[in-house]
């Protein structure tokens, strides 16, 4: 992370409020260039039904995964954000490659 970049990550957003300020200094940045929407990704993942130790067992459950994927134009760090939604709080974090 940089100067440029975001102070904190959100494992969930507490209120709409807070995701408002977050969404408000999102488009600021892409307005100002400091950061760049790589992608929007909407789409599924196989789930196992229990880990244990890391190995899956049991049927798989579909999970559905929506979000924006943001890069910052000055260090490259990269920023995964899913929208809140209902009872779903949504998330903002950086993605450790």
């Amino acid at each position: 992370m940089c100067s440029n970049c975001f102070s904190s990550e959100y494992e969930k957003f507490e209120n709409q409020k807070e995701f408002d300020k977050l969404s408000h200094d999102i488009k600021d940045k892409l307005n100002n260039n400091t950061l760049k929407e790589l992608c929007y990704f909407s789409g599924t993942n196989d789930k196992p039904l229990i880990k244990i130790l890391g190995i899956g067992f049991g049927v798989k459950e579909k999970g559905e995964e929506h979000y924006y994927l943001y890069e910052c134009k000055y260090c490259n760090t990269k920023w995964k954000l899913s929208l809140p939604e209902n009872a779903y709080r949504g998330f903002f974090l950086k993605v450790i490659e």
